[in-house]
C-alpha cells in the first residue's frame, strides 16, 4: 500500500482508506483514543446518584442481598428486575455501603469496559474504516452515555454481549476450552441482566451448533450443542421458577405477567399513556414502533436536530444506509454476532409491535445492539460514497459523511456536557429526597405505609413499605388504592417518573384537604423538588365515598 493517499474524489481513495485503517499506525492511534475516552468516562462519573426509579430497585436489591442475603425490595421479593446488575453491585455495596459515588464509578467503568471491548471486537482488518471508528462513534452516542452514567441494565448487557463476542472469536481462533466456557458463562449471565439477554443465549447455542456441525457432523454437533444450550438457559429457567414460587400480587413483576399470566401491581394506570388520541387497534403498535425508532435517531444526533427532520425521512434513510452496510459487516462478523443481531432486531420489532394502546417506549433497549447498528450505518455511508462514480458527487458525498461524523461528535460532547453540568442538580435532588425521607420518619409511625410517585428511588431512601401513586387523570384509582393500603403520607418528587409526579401534583391540588403539605425542599416546579404531604384518613374516606361505584 502506498503511504500517500490518492486525491480526494479519486475512485481508489476508499480502498486505500480501508487498507490504511488496518495498518499499525492508525490502530495505535485508535487504541490511544479509546483509552482516553474510557478514562474520560471514569473521571466524569457523577459524584452523586443519577436517580432513576429503575436504578433505585437495582441498588436496593443489592443492599438487601448484602444485609439479609435475600433478593427483595420494598418489603417483597423483587419480581420486577433480574439479579444480574444487583449481583454486580454487591461487592461495591459490601465494601463501601450505600455509597452512591462508588456505585456511579462502577457504572462508568462498565461503560469504559464496553469501549475497550468494542476496540477488541471490531478489528479494522476485518471491518475496515467502520471498525476503526466504531469505539469513537459509540463513545459519542447519547444512548450509550446515558447507560454509562446511570446504573443501567442496558449498559451491563452491552458489556456482556461485547465480552461474549470477544471470547467467541478467541475460541474460534485458538479452539481453547476456557474461551468456550467464558462465552457460555456470559451467555448464561446475559438473560439474568435483561430478558432480551436470551437473544445472546440462543445465538450462542446456534453458533456452537454450527461450529460443531462443520467439524464433526450433524449427529455429534447436536449431541454437544443441545446439552450446552440447555445448561446456558438453565439459570434463567430457575430464576423464572423462583419468581413463580415467590409470586405476590402486591409487588411489580414482569416475568410472571409475561410467562404465567399472573397479575401485577401497576406502574401506570391502564389507558393513561395514549396522549388522548383515538386510534384504531392496529395503529397503536405501528406508532409505538415509530417512536422507538425515532429514539434511536435522537440518541444518534440529539433530540433537537432529530426534530428538525421528520421521522418519515430519517428512519427510511437510516434503514437504507444500514442495508447498504450489511455486506461489509457480514464479511467481518462471526456466527455469534450475526445470530445475536438478527434475534435482537426481531425481538425489538416484535416487542414494539405487541398488541395494546400504550405509547411507552424505552429507547435504551437499543444499547446492546448499538455496535452492530453503528458499524452498519458507517459501512452504508462508505458504500454510498463508493457507488458515486464521478469525482464531484463523490467529493460531495465524502463531505457529507464528514459532516455527519461532526454532528455525531457534537451530540456526544453536548451529552457529556449535560451530565457534567447537571451533576449539581442531581446532588441537590438527592439531598431533598433524603430530607423528605427524614421528615417522613419523624412525622409518621415506623410501620406506616407511604405513597410515592416513583417505584424505586424514593422507596430506597425511605426504608419502609411504600405504595405507588398512579397516573390516572381522575385520581379515582389512586385514591382508592391509598385508602385500601391505609397510606399516611405522600411523597412527590418532580421530574422523577414525571407521568406519575405530575398527576399526583394535580391530585393534591384537587383534594387539598386530603393532602396537607408538611414539607417542601426545592423551588416550586423545579427539577427534583420534593414535597411531603400528610394524608387525612377521614377526608380520604369521604373523598372515595363521593366517587361513583367502579
Amino acid at each position: 500500500m502506498s503511504d500517500t493517499p490518492p486525491g480526494i474524489g479519486r475512485p481508489d481513495l476508499l480502498p486505500w482508506l480501508d487498507s490504511w485503517a488496518a495498518a499499525p499506525a492508525p490502530r495505535r492511534v485508535r487504541a490511544v483514543l479509546v483509552a482516553a475516552a474510557a478514562l474520560v468516562l471514569v473521571l466524569a462519573a457523577p459524584d452523586s446518584w443519577r436517580m432513576t426509579p429503575d436504578s433505585g430497585i437495582l441498588i436496593g436489591s443489592a443492599v438487601e442481598l448484602v444485609d439479609n442475603a435475600r433478593y427483595w425490595f420494598n418489603g417483597h421479593p423483587n419480581l420486577l428486575y433480574f439479579p444480574g446488575v444487583p449481583v454486580l453491585l454487591v461487592p461495591v455495596v459490601f465494601l463501601f455501603g450505600l455509597d452512591f459515588g462508588a456505585i456511579q464509578v462502577l457504572a462508568a467503568a462498565v461503560g469504559a469496559g464496553s469501549l475497550v471491548l468494542a476496540h477488541r471486537c471490531y478489528d479494522p482488518g476485518r471491518f475496515g474504516l467502520p471498525g476503526l471508528v466504531l469505539p469513537l462513534l459509540l463513545a459519542v452516542n447519547a444512548l450509550f452515555l446515558a447507560a454509562a452514567f446511570t446504573v443501567s441494565s442496558a449498559g451491563v448487557l452491552l458489556a456482556a454481549v461485547l465480552a461474549a463476542f470477544a471470547a467467541w472469536r478467541r475460541y474460534l481462533r485458538d479452539r481453547a476450552a476456557p474461551f468456550l466456557a467464558l462465552t457460555a458463562l456470559l451467555a448464561a449471565y446475559a438473560p439474568l441482566v435483561r430478558y432480551e439477554g436470551l437473544c445472546l443465549s440462543a445465538a450462542f447455542a446456534l453458533a456452537y451448533l454450527m461450529a460443531q456441525w462443520r467439524r464433526a457432523g450433524p449427529a455429534a454437533a447436536l449431541a454437544r450443542a443441545v446439552p450446552l444450550g440447555l445448561a446456558v438457559v438453565a439459570p434463567f429457567v430457575l430464576w423464572a421458577a423462583r419468581n413463580y414460587v415467590d409470586y405476590t400480587p402486591e409487588t411489580f413483576n414482569m416475568l410472571n405477567k409475561m410467562f404465567f399470566g399472573q397479575p401485577s401491581a401497576l406502574l401506570y394506570a391502564p389507558g393513561s399513556v395514549r396522549l388522548g388520541w383515538d386510534l384504531a387497534d392496529w395503529q397503536w403498535p405501528l406508532l409505538r414502533l415509530a417512536y422507538f425508532l425515532d429514539g434511536f435517531v435522537d440518541g444518534l444526533v440529539g433530540a433537537r436536530l432529530g426534530d428538525l427532520v421528520p421521522p418519515a425521512v430519517t428512519i427510511p434513510a437510516l434503514a437504507v444506509l444500514a442495508a447498504l452496510g450489511v455486506p461489509r459487516w457480514y464479511r467481518g462478523a462471526h456466527a455469534l454476532e450475526v445470530a445475536f443481531a438478527l434475534l435482537m432486531l426481531l425481538f425489538l420489532v416484535a416487542w414494539n409491535l405487541r398488541p395494546g394502546s400504550s405509547l411507552v417506549v424505552v429507547p435504551r433497549y437499543w444499547v446492546p445492539l448499538l455496535p452492530v447498528a453503528l458499524v452498519l450505518l458507517a459501512g452504508g455511508v462508505l458504500r454510498l460514497v463508493e457507488a458515486l462514480r464521478r469525482p464531484g458527487p463523490r467529493l460531495a458525498g465524502a463531505a457529507l459523511g464528514l459532516l455527519a461524523g461532526a454532528v455525531l461528535a457534537a451530540n456526544g460532547v453536548a451529552s457529556l456536557a449535560y451530565y457534567l453540568r447537571s451533576d449539581a442538580d442531581y446532588a441537590a435532588g438527592l439531598a431533598a429526597m433524603r430530607a423528605a425521607a427524614g421528615q417522613v420518619r419523624t412525622r409518621t409511625a415506623a410501620d406506616a405505609v407511604v405513597a410515592v410517585t416513583d417505584w424505586g428511588a424514593m422507596p430506597l431512601l425511605l426504608h419502609r413499605p411504600t405504595v405507588l401513586a398512579l397516573n390516572d387523570p381522575d385520581h379515582e384509582r389512586t385514591l382508592r388504592l391509598l385508602l385500601r393500603k391505609d397510606a399516611r403520607a405522600l411523597v412527590v418528587v418532580d421530574g422523577l417518573a414525571s407521568l406519575t409526579s405530575q398527576t399526583s401534583r394535580r391530585m393534591v391540588r384537587d383534594h387539598p384537604d386530603v393532602f396537607p403539605e408538611l414539607f417542601r425542599q426545592g423551588a416550586p416546579g423545579g427539577l427534583f423538588t420534593t414535597t411531603v404531604h400528610g394524608i387525612d384518613p377521614d377526608r380520604l374516606r369521604a373523598a372515595v365515598a363521593r366517587m361513583p361505584t367502579p
